[in-house]
């Protein structure tokens, strides 16, 4: 069933605590799951970068509290497009910290980060979202795979 997909990269106004960014979540899969909202929030050096997948209408509200959200500035719409199908279809909201990643990964991250900043243009949706597929799936043991 399609649905639309939603990308954004936004920096966060301060550092954000283990503690912040584990209530964001709690707070925010609950939240997705009641309404179907399904995605990915992968959070480093101070940089968000979130897939946010569902019904249309309901990404449109949620995309609209998030752009309002006083904890991020500089909000990218890096995509905004309706798909086949739902990259993250099993988390209500798949997380990943880069900051505790690989080198190798966190090298991508910002590769990507700082080619969105420079030219959003420039960098395919579908190059954002498989590195975002890989880097979560990669990083995640199979028992992980399956918990909202």
């Amino acid at each position: 069933m399609a649905v639309r997909q939603v990308i954004y990269l936004s920096s966060a106004v301060r550092q954000m605590t283990a503690d912040e960014l584990d209530s964001l979540l709690r707070v925010t899969r609950t939240r997705n799951a009641g309404r179907g909202i399904t995605g990915l929030l992968l959070y480093g050096e101070g940089s968000f970068l979130q897939v946010l997948e569902g019904d249309p209408d309901t990404i449109a509200e949620v995309f609209d509290t998030i752009r309002r959200d006083p904890r991020h500035s500089g909000l990218i719409k890096v995509s905004d497009a309706t798909v086949a199908d739902r990259k993250f279809g099993e988390w209500s909201m798949a997380w990943r910290r880069i900051d505790t990643a690989p080198e190798d990964l966190r090298d991508s991250f910002r590769n990507l980060r700082d080619g969105i900043l420079e030219n959003v243009d420039a960098v395919s949706r579908r190059d954002v979202v498989d590195f975002m597929v890989g880097s979560f799936l990669d990083s995640q043991p199979q028992a992980q795979r399956n918990r909202n």
